[in-house]
């Protein structure tokens, strides 16, 4: 009784050496139904086999991880992995699942707080986080400044989410990748999926093009939350507005035995309005495209194309400056990559990968004809990466697994550009400007390179535990430029040019893990720590809206992060508990030299991100055969904050404030719990409507979580700290989710 494993790769390709004879071939995947039959081999050639989606309710979740058993025996320290049917059991804001808010509870992530865009991970900044969607890039990945994400609910198939430990097909950013996974539509039977929410409405529709070769599936969503604002007690939140909208459409196609090819298009747009004193509207716009292609039995060729814009305005519609500020970026990325197996033991994964960004910084323009705004545009920037790679996959022995991997950045930032040169070991100020230097369209404004060497191992000590270890070095050339402590629509994205070096980081993990009671409880803590030699600071009162000489208002430095993760999961019959706990530290320095001030005296101070204490519980309990209920519970520290510690008086100026060292006091420390209870499936078993119906809480003991402090001052007046808190009470909502 002989037995023979494999794995498909990203797109679903596999190679299986067997010897000739009869076998009983069974492939499975979660949320699909297994797919079984007899096969007689008797030499070489090619299967391909299609997947049902299976509708079942699923008895138990597993929160993390592909299988019971990945948590001991993957290669990645830092790999995160969760299908759309394990999201589901998570408790839902307003009644959809979300991708973003269910990542940030995961050991190692964090958020700014409610309202925030983004998150952070091991202590890194938002925009170190590289965000894809059927590998199309995502610049802002929430919808109404982080209450939802973008990803639709019913398209995901997987979510894959590395932490520092990075494939080497992947790059760009410092902490971690998150890889969105789309799903293919039906091939022969036409389906539809959807839900009616309180705030939000969804539609998704699939089915064959051509049966058994081509399918499409396309997905909605619109919202309609303003009477929700409209409930608060809080006059400026009842004069605000929040809209959005995406859509979401991918086709597939067989095009022959071995050759596959597909598209995904989506966009996405927000309008969000804060009383009568700020407006946001930003918008998302992705088309990406891939080839498939199997040359040989163990070689897999896949090439990928998308493009992309991010486009975000800020409106000032108060005061007599009224006037519309708009920053646009947009970008090419191809990617070739190869994957041999050579053998049972070894497989390699080679290609190239670019990237091309255009982006605008800033214009203003006035909105009305009695504004006093003046029109003015910054110079558009231009840059482009070319990336080789190699990765090499190696299990000597069956105990010990290796990945390494190497990548070679090269790096243009490229004109039309005039770059103000400064007096050497000067101060990078107006007066000590000596030459400018101009650049043709398409002339190299600056250049950079960079080796990227990664390597990851596993040891198992037994059938149940391992040891996982993993180091790598990153470079980041593509940076939001934001001197607030969460990203918002209207950051800056800036490329590294003559004066702007590209971030870079180390970064070092070691892990232990175990399984027990027959992987029913699993366990695992690993240490983390990152070095980063070159960081992007900003001088105290930086002036960065539309600024031609940025430069000026940035000083460089350096990094270091380091802590702990710690995780338990118990998986019972009808339930599923776990814990995480994560210690993390986040420090910055910048000293003084012969062009920039040292700030806090050259000394480390907390970055902007830095929660030393995050803590996650989840229990999914199933109650009866159609219902289950959810609870999410988290805590973090505050965030770091610089506050007015004294005044002093000049002549007749009274309260002139004196700030703290940066970052030496914190906000309120944020903690929340959120609750869902789901009834269903109801329906017939035959195809027909299904539908379930979900009551969810969040943040059901109403805390009222500080997003900021601020202080403002008035008129020879003292300095007033404001608190900020974006959800300051329970928010319920119901939600019907149907299938037909």
């Amino acid at each position: 009784d002989s037995r023979f494993n494999t794995a498909t790769d990203s797109r679903g390709a596999f190679v299986l050496n067997l010897p000739k004879g009869t076998y009983q071939i069974t492939v499975s995947f979660i949320g699909y139904t297994s797919y079984e039959r007899s096969w007689r081999v008797d030499g070489s050639g090619e299967i391909t086999f299609t997947l049902a989606i299976d509708n079942v309710q699923l008895d138990q979740v597993v929160i993390k991880g592909e299988s019971s058993r990945d948590n001991i025996e993957r290669n990645t320290t830092g790999l995160e992995v969760v299908s759309i049917e394990e999201l589901q059991q998570t408790a839902k804001l307003m009644g959809e699942i979300d991708v973003i808010r269910s990542i940030q509870s995961f050991s190692g992530v964090s958020s700014a707080g409610d309202g925030a865009s983004g998150f952070n991970v091991r202590g890194g900044n938002a925009d170190e986080n590289l965000i894809l969607q059927d590998q199309a890039l995502i610049l802002n990945p929430a919808h109404t400044l982080g209450f939802f994400s973008l990803f639709h609910p019913d398209l995901i198939s997987t979510v894959n989410l590395y932490k520092g430990d990075q494939p080497s097909y992947l790059g760009g950013r410092l902490s971690s990748v998150l890889d969105v996974k789309l799903r293919e539509g039906d091939l022969n039977n036409f389906k539809g999926s959807g839900g009616i929410g309180m705030v939000t409405s969804r539609l998704a529709l699939e089915g064959p093009i051509i049966s058994d070769k081509a399918s499409f599936i396309v997905g909605g969503r619109i919202s309609y939350m303003d009477w929700v604002l409209n409930s608060i007690k809080n006059i400026d939140v009842q004069r605000s507005n929040a809209q959005f909208y995406d859509l979401t459409a991918k086709v597939d196609y067989r095009l022959r035995e071995g050759t596959k090819w597909g598209a995904t298009y989506f966009i996405s747009g927000d309008d969000f309005k804060f009383a009568d004193e700020v407006n946001f509207e930003y918008q998302t716009n992705t088309l990406s495209t891939y080839l498939n292609h199997l040359i040989s039995d163990s070689w897999n060729l896949q090439l990928t194309m998308n493009v992309g814009n991010y486009t975000s305005s800020l409106f000032d519609i108060q005061g007599s400056d009224i006037s519309k500020f708009t920053n646009e970026v947009s970008y090419i990325r191809p990617n070739l990559r190869n994957f041999i197996q050579l053998n049972d033991q070894f497989s390699t994964t080679f290609g190239v990968d670019g990237n091309l960004f255009v982006i605008k910084p800033g214009s203003i323009s006035p909105e009305s004809d009695e504004s006093t705004a003046v029109p003015r545009s910054l110079a558009e920037e231009q840059a482009d990466v070319w990336t080789p790679y190699v990765q090499l996959d190696w299990e000597p022995v069956q105990k010990l697994s290796i990945s390494a991997g190497l990548r070679y950045n090269l790096y243009r930032a490229i004109g039309a550009a005039e770059v103000a040169v400064y007096e050497e070991n000067a101060p990078l100020i107006e007066r000590n400007v000596v030459n400018t230097l101009s650049f043709a369209d398409g002339e190299t404004v600056a250049s950079y390179a960079g080796l990227e060497p990664r390597i990851s191992m596993r040891y198992s000590l037994n059938d149940n535990q391992s040891i996982k270890a993993s180091a790598n070095r990153s470079f980041q050339y593509l940076n939001q430029i934001s001197n607030t402590a969460s990203s918002t629509p209207i950051d800056i994205w800036q490329v590294a040019n003559y004066h702007i070096e590209p971030q870079a980081a180390y970064n070092f993990a070691l892990g232990y893990y175990q399984n027990a009671a027959d992987d029913k409880i699993t366990f695992s803590t690993l240490g983390f720590y990152r070095i980063q030699p070159n960081i992007i600071e900003y001088r105290d009162f930086a002036d960065l809206l539309l600024n031609e000489f940025l430069e000026r208002e940035l000083v460089s430095g350096e990094g270091k992060a380091y802590g702990a993760e710690f995780n338990i999961e118990r998986k019972g019959n009808s339930s599923t508990l776990s814990l995480n706990y994560t210690f993390s530290r986040s420090f910055r320095k910048v000293v003084e030299t012969a062009s920039q001030n040292a700030i806090n005296d050259g000394n480390w101070f907390p970055s902007n991100f830095d929660k030393p204490h995050t803590l996650n519980l989840k229990w999914n309990k199933k109650l009866t055969e159609k219902s289950t209920f959810n609870l999410n519970f988290t805590y973090s520290t505050g965030r770091p904050l610089t506050a007015p510690v004294s005044s002093f008086q000049v002549d007749n100026v009274k309260n002139i404030p004196i700030y703290s060292d940066r970052n030496e006091f914190r906000i309120p420390a944020y903690h929340r719990l959120d609750i869902s209870y789901e009834m269903g499936p109801y329906g017939a078993d035959d195809g027909g409507w299904e539908s379930t119906v979900v009551f969810s809480v969040f943040n059901l003991y109403g805390r009222d979580n500080a997003y900021s402090v601020f202080f403002r001052q008035q008129p020879f007046g003292k300095v007033e700290a404001l608190r900020v808190a974006t959800l300051g009470a329970a928010f319920p909502s119901l939600t019907l989710n149907f299938k037909f």
